[in-house]
């Protein structure tokens, strides 16, 4: 809001900073997802406020994964399912949901997948595709 008004009143674009280019910008080598002979390589973009764990997959591009198995960063492998919904989890299980926010996400019933699985923003997971 504050922005707004400044620029409602007149101030230019140019009193905000200098321009980014976006060929001034980088990717980490993290933030994009490849899928290999032992499933799909993914990283943590953001958690919600629920515990939702918000992976680097868009559902554009990955809602077709049906993953069965989910090794974690810490060496953990756990049995996974996808789900329609967040209430299709099966109880007590991690679920691979389509979140809100356009990409895949890791859901446990009732309690936050963050917490459950130690994960956090940048971390990478590795997806077992379904045989």
């Amino acid at each position: 809001a504050p922005l707004a008004a400044r620029l409602a009143s007149g101030e230019s674009l140019a009193a905000f900073g200098d321009p980014v280019l976006p060929t001034d910008l980088a990717r980490p080598a993290w933030a994009v997802p490849r899928r290999e002979s032992d499933g799909v390589h993914a990283a943590v973009l953001h958690v919600d406020r629920f515990g939702n764990v918000v992976l680097n997959l868009s559902l554009r591009e990955w809602d077709w994964l049906a993953a069965c198995r989910l090794h974690l960063p810490d060496g953990t492998l756990i049995d996974i399912a996808r789900a329609a919904t967040y209430a299709d989890i099966p109880s007590g299980r991690t679920g691979l949901v389509a979140g809100s926010q356009g990409y895949l996400e890791l859901a446990a019933d009732k309690a936050s997948a963050a917490e459950r699985h130690w994960l956090h923003p940048g971390a990478e997971v590795l997806l077992e595709e379904c045989r």
